[in-house]
C-alpha cells in the first residue's frame, strides 16, 4: 500500500526535471513506485516551462547543472511565472554551482537535496505539500 493512498486528497501533480535520461527516468520511476505519483519528465527547462504552460502543476524536481537553461534559472522563472509551483533543487555536486543551496532556498526553492539522496527523500518532502 502506497503511504500517499492514506490520504484522499487528489493527487500531487510532479516533473521531474533532468538533462540526464537516466537520472530522470529513475527518480520518475522511484517516486511512482514509493507513491504512486505518475510524475511527468522533461529534458530541459524550456520543455518543463512549457509543460507549466499548459497545465498546474504542483511540484517541480529539477536537476540544478543542465545546458542552455540551469535549475536555478528554471527556479527564477517559475517563482515568477507559476508561484503556486514548489520548486526542489537536485544536485550531484552543489559545491560546482555559484550560488550556494542556502541562497538557493532563499530565492524560493523549497529544498535543495544531493542527488545521491533525492530518492531517498522526495517521499517525505512532498508529504508535507
Amino acid at each position: 500500500m502506497s503511504p500517499f493512498s492514506e490520504n484522499p486528497r487528489r493527487s500531487l501533480r510532479v516533473i521531474i526535471l533532468d538533462d540526464d535520461y537516466g537520472w530522470r527516468n529513475s527518480v520518475a520511476f522511484s517516486l511512482e513506485s514509493s507513491t504512486g505519483i505518475q510524475p511527468l519528465v522533461a529534458a530541459s527547462g524550456r520543455e518543463a516551462l512549457n509543460i507549466l504552460s499548459e497545465r498546474p502543476i504542483d511540484v517541480l524536481v529539477s536537476d540544478l547543472l543542465m545546458p542552455e537553461m540551469d535549475g536555478f534559472q528554471v527556479l527564477k522563472r517559475v517563482r515568477m511565472l507559476y508561484p503556486q509551483t514548489k520548486v526542489i533543487l537536485m544536485s550531484g555536486d552543489f559545491g560546482s554551482f555559484p550560488i550556494s543551496s542556502h541562497l538557493m532556498i532563499e530565492q524560493g526553492a523549497f529544498a535543495a537535496v544531493p542527488k545521491s539522496e533525492i530518492i531517498a527523500v522526495l517521499p517525505d518532502l512532498l508529504r508535507n505539500l
